[in-house]
């Protein structure tokens, strides 16, 4: 029998944290991927990143992840096929997807806008900010120190 005195001298129950938002970042070039997957794991993210497009879409829709960036150019599917194929999946059709590009051209632009895209960064690009879109993505305002 458990008594007023029982439950007062017991520790409360550990508070789970909620988890961190799953970010998956889509990146060919090994060295980039491995900077920003440390980076973004320092500003609050669980990351799962791919340096291929086919799997970046099979990632997406079995690991379901909060927020994803994506480069544009890479070796056979583009990041923008990534992007039109995410956003026609029931599974990622509402997931955020940031586009991280190289290309400043209002045609880029239109072009992320045409299909879907949430968030537009060009690189090079200020890895807090980036950071911060990213949270912002998914309506958090603060970015952990």
């Amino acid at each position: 029998m458990t008594t007023a005195r029982d439950s007062v001298l017991r520790p409360p129950a550990a508070v789970a944290s909620p988890p961190l938002p799953l970010l998956m970042i889509v990146e060919d070039h090994a060295d980039s991927l491995d900077m920003l997957s440390a980076f973004m794991a320092t500003q609050g993210f669980a990351v799962c990143g791919t340096s291929t497009a086919l799997e970046a879409i099979e990632l997406a829709v079995t690991r379901r992840p909060d927020v994803i960036l994506t480069d544009v150019t890479m070796p056979f599917v583009d990041g923008w096929t990534i992007l039109t194929t995410l956003r026609e999946h029931p599974l990622t059709a509402k997931t955020p997807i940031v586009i991280m590009t190289g290309r400043s051209d209002p045609e880029a632009h239109k072009e992320a806008e045409r299909r879907g895209c949430s968030a537009f960064v060009t690189k090079p690009c200020d890895p807090q900010l980036l950071a911060q879109t990213l949270h912002a993505m998914l309506g958090r305002t603060v970015t952990p120190a």
